[in-house]
């Protein structure tokens, strides 16, 4: 199992961090460049019990994959969970805390590749995939 996490200092409100996080339309242009993530899924600002599909590259191959969201605490909190596609598991949590005018922006992304020795060894690799 693999756990990446990115913190973000933004300067913007915790409220249009969220929402922003939470617009689809914008998605493709926040998330890593080397992913080519896209939305194949109807567009929509995301809430709690949403479902998305992306289309994304991972460890060399395009695959699609469909997330839930499983938490959603405005402007607080958001977790997003795969439900179908290549990885193993999947999950997202988005977390953001005010520090006056400005918001950290924490992204935490656990994943377990599948294929098992196979996955692993992708796993180790990742780092070096970027």
């Amino acid at each position: 199992m693999v756990t990446i996490k990115i913190k973000t200092l933004i300067e913007s409100r915790i409220e249009t961090c969220f929402d922003i996080a939470c617009d689809l339309d914008l998605h493709s242009q926040t998330v890593w460049k080397w992913t080519n993530e896209k939305v194949i899924s109807p567009r929509i600002k995301i809430k709690k019990g949403d479902t998305v599909t992306f289309r994304a590259v991972h460890f060399l191959i395009p695959q699609n994959f469909t997330s839930k969201v499983i938490e959603y605490e405005w402007p607080f909190h958001l977790v997003d969970q795969m439900t179908k596609g290549a990885f193993k598991s999947f999950k997202h949590i988005h977390e953001f805390q005010s520090t006056g005018n400005s918001t950290i922006m924490t992204d935490t992304i656990i994943f377990e590749a599948p294929f098992g020795i196979i996955g692993k060894i992708a796993e180790a690799m990742n780092p070096l995939l970027k």
